[in-house]
């Protein structure tokens, strides 16, 4: 019969795999990777599932981008080159007079500039 054992990767430490290899000294490591964020390149999925890396229970801007900035250190130039792409095609959307005026303090340059004071 066969044993079944599920933990996170990330949760994993160098003492729980010398338990296992110990507990269980003839068995084979199998690692699943659900939702891998190397499926294929960057694309909307990609993009996305880096944006749910945020941390926003951390205080700190940098403790909060951490987890996403390690996984972008795993993808090739051409991928990082392609989420910021996605990332400005998303805040260009919303850079428009619809949602600064929803702002609050927002003034109207004319000029299609809008500045929040």
């Amino acid at each position: 019969m066969a044993t079944l054992l599920e933990i996170p990767l990330r949760d994993a430490k160098a003492t729980d795999i010398m338990g296992l290899q110990s507990q269980y000294p003839q068995a084979t490591l199998r690692i699943e990777a659900e939702n891998s964020l190397h499926s294929g390149g960057m694309d909307e999925a990609q993009f996305w599932a880096i944006i749910e890396l945020l941390d926003w229970d951390k205080s700190d801007r940098a403790a909060i981008m951490q987890p996403a900035v390690e996984a972008l250190s795993t993808f090739s130039k051409a991928d990082l080159c392609a989420f910021y792409d996605l990332m400005n095609e998303k805040l260009y959307v919303l850079d428009a007079r619809r949602f600064a005026e929803h702002l609050g303090s927002c003034q109207t340059t004319g000029r299609g500039v809008h500045n929040l004071l």
